[in-house]
């Protein structure tokens, strides 16, 4: 009975670590996009308008890099992302 028991407290801690490292993946993710000049959304998981999507620091933007940068302009928050 107390080598099930064991397992059962070993199994259990092995769950919760894995959920701790998911939780901590995902804060690290979006605090590297925060980091990186961006906006993160939540719903499709994804980061935005970032400071080498935007080209920011570029000595000459791209065309994309520009058409990118007005279109942060015209969505400076998280919520006007959401279609």
């Amino acid at each position: 009975m107390k080598k099930a028991a064991s397992l059962v407290f070993r199994l259990g801690i092995i769950a919760a670590v894995a959920g701790f490292a998911v939780f901590v993946l995902g804060w690290m993710e979006r605090d590297s996009c925060a980091d990186g000049g961006g906006i993160w959304l939540k719903a499709s998981k994804e980061c935005v308008c970032t400071y080498s999507q935007r080209g920011v620091y570029a000595d000459t933007p791209t065309p994309e890099q520009m058409a990118h940068r007005m279109e942060c302009e015209l969505k400076p928050t998280a919520s006007d992302w959401i279609e």
